[in-house]
């Protein structure tokens, strides 16, 4: 006796309403033309603000794949696949039916009884209303005459309407990868005592500062970082576990409002265990010499990327990157996990911030020291107070030692150091506010000679990086992405002057943030205040 297993497809309504968003996630509304390039898991994400997740059939199909389309099919999730391109650019009609290098919805997938046994099929539909199939279990197929009746009037339709059945196998052997969109990978247990939570984070690659290519280039570790605390799943849950609990997805975020003239870059992520040792640190450039848990199988410029991925409870680290180092772009990075997870930007850490009243000064000579003290004694006791046009002299003549090339202090620069001091608003400094200014300014300038290693007499980014991080500043990527934009000249260098002005205003404004957090009810963030007071 013949009898049908239980089939599923998307819940869409009439067929008129199943082409419209089958027509849309190809890219087709008016004409074929659009139909050209374009990918359909981009149509599918913009047509229904969902997440994605794919399975590449070329050289193996993964597995799952039958069970991972059935419960995407279950839940009602959007698929398509994409044929194998062709010989030629464009599209070629195969004899057996198939255009190369062509998006197809996939409407329903199906498993039946027949009198060589279980079959598993897919109802697929070509976008363009026309062209089908042609082998085993198309709409003339003498396959229909194994089923039973009752499934053959189910599921059989003749008609020359784009739409058509094929088994799996098929699909594997003709097709290079099926797409699956859904506003939440819960279907992946087959059950509802998950619930999967969504984290959204935004970041930037930026040239020379945390574009630091893949795995093999020696500025890897500069890439941002995203700390992942994976909690233990509850009992409820663990008793559905399947065998991913997390899916990862990496989206470059186009800086321009037409997304056809963005260039897609090769996009990737690998994800480490962090041990208990590097557990609430900064994680170092050799951290990332060890092994890696798990990553995309492939850099790929596409406008995204995913990986399913199963962890264990601990603490991991995500690092985004691009096949190449020094390219600029922003990205949205997308955790869905059906575990607890807390997500942290592993960039800034309190802990390694200069405290209160400690000034690290670089080694020096105790004769240039001494020189350095009597300067500052003589300088101050000149004097009764210091206004920005006496501290303009004094900066370009003693500091700069009249060498100007650079332009030297300019007098707005000398108005806003006197307006960080002054603490009683007079538009002077004091003897001793201008001595606590002139040991800053000082300690400053042997910062940048250190980070200087190229003796230009400017920093690059990479130079700057290492300045800050020497006069004990600690600042997330995104903060440091915002100072490299406000204070870096256009050809990626930062002039003495520039240097200290910037410093001697992060150095105030991060004390003004301790200070007005103490006793006193502040909502902002440290980097919402960083970016309005350093970058305005």
């Amino acid at each position: 006796m013949l009898s049908s297993m239980t089939s599923y497809q998307p819940s869409m309504g009439n067929s008129s309403l199943r082409n419209l968003k089958t027509q849309m996630s190809s890219g087709l509304l008016c004409s074929r033309k659009p139909m050209q390039s374009g990918s359909p898991t981009e149509a599918l994400m913009d047509f229904t603000g969902g997440i994605f997740m794919s399975a590449r059939l070329s050289p193996k199909p993964p597995p799952d794949l039958w069970e991972l389309m059935f419960k995407a099919a279950k839940s009602n999730s959007m698929m398509c696949c994409s044929s194998k391109p062709g010989k030629t650019a464009g599209n070629a009609e195969l004899p057996c039916g198939v255009v190369t290098g062509h998006a197809y919805g996939i409407t329903s997938v199906d498993q039946l009884i027949s009198q060589v046994g279980t079959v598993r099929l897919v109802r697929m539909l070509n976008p363009w209303g026309e062209g089908e199939w042609k082998g085993d279990w198309s709409d003339k197929s003498p396959c229909w005459q194994t089923v039973s009746p009752q499934d053959r009037e189910k599921c059989l339709c003749v008609a020359e309407n784009g739409e058509f059945w094929m088994a799996l196998e098929d699909l594997c052997r003709l097709y290079s990868r099926v797409d699956i969109c859904c506003q939440c990978p819960s279907f992946l247990d087959g059950s509802s005592e998950c619930h999967w939570k969504t984290s959204i984070h935004e970041g930037r690659w930026v040239t020379g500062s945390t574009a630091g290519g893949a795995q093999n280039s020696a500025t890897f570790w500069t890439n941002p970082q995203y700390r992942v605390k994976v909690e233990k799943l509850s009992d409820d849950c663990s008793a559905t576990q399947g065998e991913y609990n997390m899916l990862v997805c990496l989206m470059q975020k186009p800086d321009k409002r037409n997304r056809r003239m963005v260039k897609n870059l090769f996009l990737g992520f690998v994800i480490y265990e962090v041990p208990k040792e590097y557990q609430g640190k900064k994680l170092p450039a050799s951290f990332f010499k060890r092994r890696y848990i798990a990553a995309v199988d492939k850099y790929r410029n596409k406008r995204e990327v995913m990986a399913r991925v199963a962890l264990k409870p601990g603490e991991y680290v995500i690092v985004p990157c691009t096949s190449e180092p020094d390219e600029t772009a922003s990205f949205i990075l997308i955790i869905v996990s059906k575990v607890e997870t807390h997500v942290d930007e592993d960039s800034c850490d309190d802990n390694y911030e200069r405290i209160e009243g400690e000034e690290p000064t670089p080694d020096k000579e105790e004769e240039d020291q001494e020189n350095k003290k009597t300067l500052v004694h003589q300088l101050s006791g000149q004097y009764e107070a210091t206004d920005a046009d006496l501290l303009q002299g004094i900066l370009n003549g003693k500091l700069l030692k009249g060498n100007l090339k650079t332009g030297g202090f300019s007098i707005e620069a000398c108005r806003s150091m006197v307006a960080l001091l002054d603490t009683k608003q007079t538009g002077k400094l004091t003897n001793e506010e201008f001595a606590c200014l002139w040991n800053k300014v000082s300690m400053f300038q042997d910062v940048f000679s250190q980070a200087d290693v190229s003796q230009k007499g400017t920093l690059s980014l990479k130079e700057l990086q290492s300045a800050l991080q020497a006069s004990g500043k600690k600042i997330s990527d995104d903060i440091f992405n915002i100072l490299a934009l406000r204070y870096v000249s256009s050809s990626g260098q930062m002039t003495l002057e520039t240097f200290i002005c910037m410093a001697l205003r992060l150095d105030y404004m991060i004390q003004v943030f301790r200070q007005l957090r103490k006793g006193m009810t502040l909502t902002l963030r440290k980097r919402d205040w960083l970016y309005l007071s350093m970058y305005s």
